[in-house]
């Protein structure tokens, strides 16, 4: 894949809107550094809730994304995940997932780093399957999403056996990246001299882009430890 269609999704903008979303640790700890507009587009949010479903259709989005609009296209302003899928897999449970993804701004700047990411994120999709611990799950992760998706379920396999983290782990039955960097991207360096020339009139998160550069220590480690899993997890 050529690096400039993931130039295009990293820099990809999305605007904000105000839907209800779970609160997790993550979120709470987002609320003491952003603005209520911004807060409330995290956590897990349900977009259709299935007809006796049998299936969780999870989505995480990527680098400066959101929840809804990451899965939005520009010129339709169709939501594909609410207004199509359910269609086709009426029987699906659909939710997305938000978080703290800002890489630049002079406002919105996020600290988390992709293990606190990946954990909040975990801990948000324990809570909404209550009850239904064994029901199957798919997930649909875009770049940065899918770097935290890979960490969420490793973090999932050192829980100890009954542990209901451990229980997501053996629920997930595929996953689909959306242009994740598998082994760093030789396009992220670039990305960190224009955030370094940004910087003069915004921050920015180097933290979270240093995960993703080319020979990142610790994407390689996500990398080498999540093949392993995704065996148990029924994941190719």
């Amino acid at each position: 894949m050529s690096d400039v269609p993931f130039y295009k999704r990293l820099y990809h903008l999305f605007k904000s809107d105000k839907p209800q979303t779970e609160q997790t640790p993550e979120t709470e700890q987002a609320k003491q550094r952003k603005p209520k507009s911004k807060v409330d587009d995290y956590g897990l949010l349900e977009l259709a809730e299935g007809d006796n479903p049998t299936v969780d259709i999870i989505a995480i989005h990527g680098l400066d994304g959101h929840r809804k609009k990451a899965w939005t296209e520009d010129e339709s302003k169709a939501m594909w995940l609410q207004e199509f899928l359910p269609e086709d897999i009426p029987r699906a449970r659909i939710l997305t997932y938000g978080y703290d993804a800002d890489t630049r701004s002079s406002e919105f700047t996020s600290t988390n780093t992709i293990q606190r990411h990946a954990m909040g994120f975990m801990q948000a999709v324990e809570r909404v399957r209550k009850g239904v611990e064994r029901r199957p799950i798919i997930f649909l992760a875009h770049s940065l999403g899918g770097i935290i998706l890979k960490q969420a379920l490793v973090l999932c396999q050192i829980q100890p056996e009954g542990r209901p983290l451990r229980g997501i782990l053996t629920s997930t039955h595929a996953v689909l990246f959306f242009g994740t960097p598998h082994s760093g991207s030789e396009g992220v360096p670039f990305l960190q001299v224009l955030n370094q020339l940004l910087s003069v009139y915004m921050q920015t998160n180097n933290r979270v882009l240093q995960h993703l550069r080319e020979n990142s220590e610790a994407l390689e480690n996500i990398q080498a430890t999540t093949p392993h899993h995704s065996l148990e997890a029924n994941v190719e």
